[in-house]
């Protein structure tokens, strides 16, 4: 089954690291890949004198370009390689493509740019339609359709009550209002807790690829956060049962990063 990647992370599941590749099939559902992968990097094989002993490593036909073989150091989390790096260097002992990101370095390995092809079985997700878990995964041309939401809320001028939530996509328009009385076209509620809740519900179950919008990530997705928090709503609208983050910047020259397990979040404001 061919697929396009939306979003590439890891998980630590019972002191493991997995890749998880998340993304749009050629069947128009949703998946998650998991893999299996040790994270690793290299050092000369002349310092593996120099190693702790509990650190593990097998050597390779790899040489540095000085044309001294290297081997390769492995770990079990994505995490301790910033750690031994760190100790390895003020033994003075030269690191190479420990700086290299976790998921990256798997993409890398398995040459994959952004289209796969998965064989194998896979289960029903609860937050994606299918999971393939430690399945054969291989690079492979393929052109998506993705599913892309365009969210607005609007708010009283102070930013302390919500008024509404409108979604917009090519096959998905939907207005969320409080309101006490029928307005054309929206689907009123009571309150903001209500509103959230079928919020949350249309994210997941219309599983959108893209979620964006116009300062999307530092006014509204903020906002929905602590709006959700407030009213002691798990803030999952991801593929997996994982909380979303977000990290506000107030340099003028950084911009803020929101993570939501599977999907991508653009602001459009950020972009422009």
């Amino acid at each position: 089954m061919k697929g396009f990647i939306i979003d590439a992370t890891y998980r630590i599941i019972d002191n493991q690291s997995f890749i998880f590749l998340f993304g749009r099939l050629e069947n128009n559902q949703s998946f998650l890949a998991m893999a299996k992968y040790e994270p690793y990097f290299y050092i000369k094989l002349i310092d593996i004198k120099k190693l702790p002993k509990s650190v593990r490593y097998e050597k390779t036909n790899y040489k540095n370009f000085k044309n001294e073989p290297v081997v390769r150091i492995i770990l079990d989390s994505p995490k301790e390689i910033t750690l031994l790096r760190s100790e390895l260097e003020e033994n003075s002992i030269e690191c190479y493509e420990a700086d290299i990101r976790f998921t990256q370095r798997f993409l890398i390995d398995k040459n994959i740019k952004s289209t796969i092809n998965i064989e194998g079985d896979f289960q029903l997700g609860e937050f994606t339609d299918r999971i393939y878990q430690d399945q054969e995964i291989s690079s492979i041309e393929f052109k998506p359709e993705l599913k892309t939401f365009s969210i607005d809320i609007e708010t009283d001028i102070e930013g302390k009550k919500l008024y509404s939530i409108a979604i917009y996509s090519k096959d998905y328009k939907k207005v969320l209002l409080i309101s006490k009385k029928p307005v054309k076209d929206a689907e009123i509620f009571s309150s903001e807790e209500d509103l959230l809740e079928k919020f949350k519900k249309i994210i997941l179950e219309e599983d959108p690829d893209i979620l964006t919008g116009w300062n999307f990530i530092d006014f509204d997705l903020n906002y929905l956060k602590n709006l959700f928090k407030k009213h002691k709503i798990p803030f999952i609208l991801g593929r997996i049962n994982h909380p979303c983050r977000i990290n506000i910047e107030k340099d003028f020259f950084r911009t803020s990063k929101a993570s939501i397990p599977g999907r991508i979040v653009l602001d459009a404001l950020s972009l422009l």
